[in-house]
C-alpha cells in the first residue's frame, strides 16, 4: 500500500521497484487515486490501473469505467 500522500521516487520505489509492473489504484471517492496515478506516470511507472472510487461497488460499474493511465 502506498498513500496518495507519501508518493515520492524514493518510497514508491521501496514499494513498486518495476516501473513496468501492475498497479492497481483505487481509493473511496476516486479523487485520491486520481492524483496518485497522475503521480506514478510522472514517476514514469506505466502499468497504472485507475479504479477511481470504491463507493460504487463492482455491480454498478461496467469494465468501461476502468482506465489505463498513460503519459
Amino acid at each position: 500500500m502506498l498513500p496518495v500522500g507519501s508518493i515520492d521516487e524514493d518510497t514508491t520505489a521501496a514499494v513498486i521497484p518495476e516501473k513496468d509492473d501492475t498497479v492497481l489504484v483505487y481509493c473511496r471517492s476516486g479523487n485520491r487515486s486520481r492524483t496518485a496515478s497522475e503521480a506514478l506516470v510522472d514517476l514514469g511507472y506505466t502499468g497504472i490501473y485507475e479504479f477511481g472510487g470504491i463507493t460504487l461497488g463492482p455491480t454498478t460499474r461496467s469494465r468501461e469505467c476502468f482506465k489505463t493511465i498513460s503519459p
